[in-house]
């Protein structure tokens, strides 16, 4: 039965292919024709990267190119580019890896003439300015500082020094500081006109268009790029390694990093089909061998998963982890334990099918787009040289056998062929030893039943997949504070088990469909929700009235859950973004819960017992205290029979949301912090309009004005303009009864004080000037778009909707949304600025290193 059900995934397999053409000048051009999209997606895929670098291999040369083809053009100034991207309504971003380096434009439908414009103009015609060239190095200065900041880059960094002797792979794409200090402008521009040549590039387009209306606009946008010489892809290959490699480093971090990696393949070996698949059987979701044997029931790890590297030169099969307690030893045992399983019987039948299913399914999630069917086009072409090569993996991974588990098992993961890394507290660190340097449009139906429930569903057949979303009022806004972080506790656990259903049954039935289940709450809510393919809509409806009707919160997930719990406490102490987050609020606000930390306490968390679990959970499980959204591949008039059978038990409740009020604060309220980081942060934080309150939307824009991107004002004064920061933003996250808004930088530690008379000369202007009209059009027009980015999947809008309906707003108050955008004024942009963002009302996070000074409050 479960290979009857494969061969159903996925449709997209069988779409319409890439069409693909090359121009005069050597462009390469891949079209795909998505009727559903309302946006357009244009990649532009250079076939350069960090290895590719030649005599400049380590200045991380291909990185900087990237960071510059933002900083102007012979026609669009310094800064225009992101402008103009943000007033079309779109986004635009870039990443480098060892292979490519690859451009990414989403952009309304109407919006595809400019958008090529703006591509071809970046990549033909950058001009980089001397002086904005040793800005952007600043920046990316600052960049890897917040590498060095993150245990998880540092350690990928030694993974790939410990690994690849020969090949380029081994060097940081970002290149190494004095390296990079010493590209000159002449060498930066020289690199980047011998790589970005029509005849080494790939542009994919996706959306709602036919070929026929695309490439003459393609043709005109690209006209005068001519090619230039061919540059040969000849790196030198990794040898088969011979033997067992073991290296260990030291890093600021309360927890033992481990990673695991084998000699694998390349994107290009028929060996990638049962890579993939073995990868995913053995270590990728939680019944998965590694996470049920080594993490559930052994516990000897916090963390652990395996994964399939395939670049175009040899990749790695990984297994990586986290650890309390030195206990590699097991690990490495039972690794090996398992390894040797499946080299002498390979995977059982249903484990197979399971598994192969998983890999099939999650090709088709991450293809409902057309930003990600744009890029995957592009990648694919690039790095096989088939812009259709995805969809050829879906029928080889449906070919995949046992013979094959067993026979690359045995091939490739052998102990000669690995290499252990590990990046180790510094306190257990031996004397004397350095540590590390390093589709919305469509009709929802709504039916409220005579038990109060809301139910909403929506059909969209375009791509097979359903999202199923139950919400309720909760969160850690109704816990008792003696027992904080119980609704976090409950969230995690309830999706563990029912009493019908062990905790083992619900991951085995979930995986073996290739489905996701997800259980959270947050400050307000919690919910569950299930990502599935729609031939699952029985059994995913069935789980959930069963999760609803008969809740277990067993006992055996919760030790489990608990130490999660506590490690997050603990591994959020080396995050310097989320312990600013959490003390900004607890300066910000006096009394009011949204200061008390969602996780709980040690003390709080040691206190709850399964008891405490469902009597919380029963204070809220009423139909009219719930929403639950149907949305994607399914019958609307079958799913709302089936949800009034299966929720007939829910009674209606007395149901009131507890709303609660604190001032601002009166005076600036000022908390520094000691972290043992070479970034500094400076973080500011005000209250700020209700999820109800008019004002909402003005916030909203200014949020835009001020942290948006590559366009905001903080992005252009703080790094574009003095290169003194690598990451600036700001969030804004209302609430029902309040709202928060926060601005950020991540600096040096010498610019802590300037970056603060910055960003209050930033906020004193929006309070004393009005914003330009083009500067008010152009954020509308940017969140505008974002909207419509974020609902290009079911699972997005069914959230958006269920959220909207909870919460008293409407299922459909999205479709009022450009409205609102559009009625804010830059007088109100002014009143708002001046009623919240009053300096004299913020709460203000500094960090520091320990060196620079103690911690105090004001």
């Amino acid at each position: 039965m479960a290979v009857l059900l494969i061969t159903t995934i996925p449709s997209l397999a069988d779409q319409q292919e890439v069409f693909k053409t090359v121009l005069d000048n050597g462009l390469t051009v891949l079209i795909q024709e998505v009727p559903t999209s309302q946006t357009v997606s244009i990649d532009a895929c250079v076939k350069t990267g960090s290895a590719m670098e030649g005599r400049y291999l380590g200045m991380g040369v291909s990185h900087f190119v990237e960071h510059m083809l933002f900083k102007g053009t012979v026609r669009r100034p310094v800064g225009s580019i992101a402008k103009e991207v943000k007033k079309l309504g779109g986004n635009i971003n870039a990443s480098t890896s060892h292979d490519d380096t690859i451009y990414t434009l989403d952009l309304p439908q109407d919006s595809l003439a400019q958008g090529l414009d703006i591509m071809s103009d970046m990549v033909m015609n950058s001009i980089f300015d001397a002086q904005e060239m040793e800005k952007e190095r600043k920046v990316i200065h600052g960049e890897m500082r917040l590498y060095n900041d993150r245990p998880d880059r540092v350690l990928s960094d030694l993974v790939f020094r410990n690994v690849y002797i020969q090949n380029p792979y081994r060097h940081p794409i970002i290149g190494y500081p004095p390296l990079f200090d010493s590209i000159t402008r002449d060498e930066l521009f020289g690199y980047y006109k011998e790589r970005y040549a029509p005849n080494n590039m790939v542009l994919s387009v996706a959306g709602p268009f036919p070929k026929d209306k695309i490439l003459p606009l393609i043709d005109q946008a690209f006209k005068d790029f001519k090619p230039r010489p061919f540059v040969e892809r000849n790196l030198p290959q990794e040898p088969p390694q011979m033997f067992k490699r073991y290296l260990e480093s030291y890093y600021p971090t309360p927890f033992i990093h481990f990673f695991l990696a084998y000699q694998g393949v390349s994107v290009l070996e028929p060996d990638l089909y049962a890579m993939d698949v073995l990868s995913m059987a053995l270590g990728e979701g939680q019944s998965s061998r590694l996470y049920r044997e080594v993490y559930q029931n052994k516990h000897l790890v916090e963390s652990i998963s395996s994964s399939n590297f395939t670049p175009q030169d040899r990749g790695l099969f990984e297994i990586q982890g986290m650890m309390s307690k030195d206990n590699l030893e097991g690990v490495l045992a039972f690794v090996k334990v398992m390894v040797g399983d499946i080299q002498k019987y390979g995977l059982s039948s249903a484990e197979l099918e399971k598994t192969k299913r998983q890999v099939l399914s999650q090709f088709v999630f991450e293809n409902q787009t057309s930003s990600s069917l744009a890029s995957r086009a592009a990648m694919d072409e690039a790095m096989t040289g088939d812009a259709n090569f995805s969809r050829h993996y879906v029928k080889f991974i449906k070919k995949v056998r046992n013979e094959d588990i067993q026979r690359v098992a045995n091939r490739y993961l052998q102990d000669s062929h690995l290499s252990i890394t590990v990046l180790k507290p510094k306190s257990m660190a031996p004397a004397n030893l350095p540590s590390v340097q390093v589709n919305p449009q469509s009709e929802i139906k709504k039916i409220v039943l005579d038990n109060g429930l809301t139910i909403l569903v929506h059909e969209d057949h375009s791509v097979p997949v359903l999202a199923i979303k139950l919400l309720m009022h909760g969160g850690t806004r109704v816990e008792s504070q003696n027992l904080g972080g119980i609704s976090q506790f409950m969230g995690r656990v309830w999706i563990k088990g029912s009493q019908h259903l062990s905790e083992d049954q619900i991951n085995q039935t979930i995986e073996q469909r290739g489905g996701t289940l997800r259980g959270a709450c947050g400050f307000d809510t919690c919910g569950i929700t299930f990502d599935v393919l729609s031939d699952d809509q029985d059994l995913a409806l069935n789980m959930l009235a069963d999760f609803v009707e008969n809740p277990s919160m067993p006992s055996s997930a919760m030790g489990r859950q608990h130490q999660e719990m506590l490690t997050a406490l603990q591994e959020r102490q080396d995050d310097i973004m989320a312990t600013s987050s959490r003390a900004l609020l607890e300066t910000l606000y006096l009394t009011h819960p949204i200061r008390r930390d969602p996780l709980g306490t040690k003390e709080s968390l040691s206190k709850i017992t399964r008891r405490d679990l469902l009597e919380f959970y029963q204070k809220g499980v009423y139909g009219n205290n719930m929403v639950i959204a149907v949305f994607g591949d399914c019958d609307a008039n079958k799913v709302l029979q089936q949800l009034k059978q299966k929720f007939s038990f829910l009674k209606k409740g007395n149901i009131s949301v507890p709303l609660f009020t604190e001032s601002s604060p009166q005076t600036t309220r000022l908390k520094t912090l000691n972290m043992e980081k070479e970034q500094a942060l400076v973080m500011m934080g005000f209250q700020a309009p209700s999820l109800k309150n008019s004002d909402r939307f003005g916030m909203e824009v200014i949020d835009t004005i001020l942290g948006s991107g590559l366009s905001g004002r903080l992005f252009v004064k703080v790094r574009d303009q003095t290169g003194q920061a690598y990451t600036t933003g700001s969030r804004y996250s209302p609430d029902l009864d309040t709202g928060t808004f926060t601005l950020y930088v991540l600096t040096k530690p010498d610019k802590i004080d300037s970056v603060k008379s910055i960003v209050t000369k930033e906020l004193e202007n929006l309070r004393t000037q009005e914003a330009p009209a083009q500067e008010l059009a152009g954020a509308k027009n940017y969140l505008k778009g974002l909207l419509r980015r974020f609902l290009t999947t079911n699972s997005a809008l069914a959230s958006m909707a269920a959220t909207d309906e909870l919460f008293g707003l409407g299922y459909d108050f999205y479709r009022q949304y450009d409205g609102k955008i559009d009625a804010v004024t830059a007088q109100d942009v002014r009143r708002i600025a001046n009623k919240y963002l009053d300096i004299h009302k913020a709460a203000i996070i500094i960090v520091k290193s320990k060196e620079a000074g103690a911690d105090h409050h004001e």
